[in-house]
Order: structure tokens, then C-alpha cells, then sequence
């Protein structure tokens, strides 16, 4: 299924260019509503040399409701220019059962929205009221998302230059003991090669063959 096109104002993919990030890193279209990645904000808050002053803990009820509930005051600066903004948390708006850490949060990205000019453009996500009425859809941000695993490369057998041709015998009795898991292709071959014997590409691929899939040494 392709991924749906996002839909930004001009000025977020100024603003996006301008600190390093691209909307196709940062944004995600979350029923309509635009929204950047907490862990975009946390990488474009350390890039600009965001920083805050202690949070203030406005109210904290933690057997409130089923989540418990928190607001937080928080305040950054971005060199001159200072911000601050409120982050709550509470079973009315997040499933969240940490609201301490989620209000802060969500304060703090307020914060770095409000200092970086794209504050009321777009909105963090964890500003998205996840509740079990309306949950939101969990959506992974692309740049930690772990990079597909490359398959191992096939085993190089190497095949000597020179020495006395296998018989047929001697190859069927190297099978056997490959098919017997006692010895490996690549064992073979090396006391092949040490005793002067020249095994051919295709006695080696009968080999392997009869490895079943094995890993040759």
C-alpha cells in the first residue's frame, strides 16, 4: 500500500530544510491532523541547542483515575528567544500510565514547537489525545527504525590450481562424510588441497550439494 502523501504548509518544510530534518522524517498525517515525531523534536532540540530550566511540577495525582494524572510548567530557551508552556497528562487524554514523564512530554515539545516557529503548524504526537474512546494509531518514526539485516554472504570455497585429479571413489566417501555432519565442504576441500588432490568446480558443487545447506568452514 503506498504511503499517503503529506500535506504541509510552506513554511514547515522551510523551517524542516532549515534544521536538518525533511517532513518525510519528521511528519506523519494522523487523521487529518499533522504531526511531528517526539524523538524528530528531541533530534531538532540537541541540534539547535535547545535548553530548558527545571521543570515545575504544577499538580501530581498518581492514583487519580486509571492512569493517574500530572501537569508540568516547563521553560527553554534557543539562544535569545525564550518559550514556555504547560503539559498535562490524565485518563482524559492518554492511556499513558507514567503522567509525570508523559506531561513533561508534552510540555517540552510545546516548548521546541513555540522556539523553532511551528507551533500551531503542526503538533507533537504525544500531544494526541490517546484515550481508549479515541486512540491513536502508533506510528514508528523512520529514522529509528532499525535498517534491514543483510543476508551473510555464501562461504568463498577456494579451488587449488594444482594437484592430482579426485577419483570418484574418493568423492563419494567425501560426500558421505559431509551428509554425515562430520565434516564440513570447506574441511574437505582443505584436506583435499593438503594432500595434493585437485578438486574440480563441479565436485565441489556436488559437495555442497550434499551439505544440504550447511555452512561450509
Amino acid at each position: 500500500m503506498p504511503k499517503k502523501k503529506l500535506n504541509y504548509p510552506k513554511i514547515v518544510g522551510e523551517k524542516l530544510k532549515e534544521i536538518g530534518e525533511t517532513a518525510e522524517s519528521a511528519l506523519w498525517d494522523c487523521h487529518g491532523t499533522l504531526c511531528v515525531y517526539h524523538k524528530a523534536l528531541e533530534r531538532i532540540a540537541a541540534a539547535q541547542g535547545v535548553s530548558f530550566d527545571d521543570p515545575q511540577l504544577i499538580s501530581v495525582d498518581l492514583e487519580a483515575g486509571s492512569t493517574g494524572s500530572a501537569a508540568v510548567w516547563v521553560r527553554g530557551h534557543l539562544g535569545e528567544k525564550s518559550e514556555w508552556s504547560y503539559g498535562e497528562a490524565s485518563q482524559k487524554n492518554s492511556k499513558n500510565k507514567f503522567p509525570l514523564a508523559m506531561a513533561e512530554k508534552r510540555a517540552k515539545d510545546r516548548v521546541i514547537l513555540k522556539l523553532i516557529g511551528l507551533h500551531g503548524y503542526v503538533y507533537s504526537d504525544d500531544e494526541l489525545e490517546d484515550t481508549n474512546d479515541n486512540p491513536v494509531p502508533k506510528q514508528k518514526d523512520p529514522a529509528t527504525e532499525a535498517a534491514p539485516e543483510e543476508p551473510a554472504p555464501a562461504p568463498v570455497i577456494e579451488v587449488a590450481k594444482k594437484g592430482k585429479p579426485v577419483t570418484k571413489e574418493k568423492l563419494q566417501q567425501s560426500i558421505e562424510l559431509v551428509k554425515s555432519g562430520k565434516h564440513t565442504v570447506g574441511e574437505i576441500t582443505a584436506r583435499m588441497q593438503k594432500g595434493g588432490y585437485l578438486a574440480t568446480e563441479e565436485q565441489i558443487a556436488q559437495l555442497s550439494a550434499a551439505a544440504g545447506g550447511k555452512e561450509a568452514a
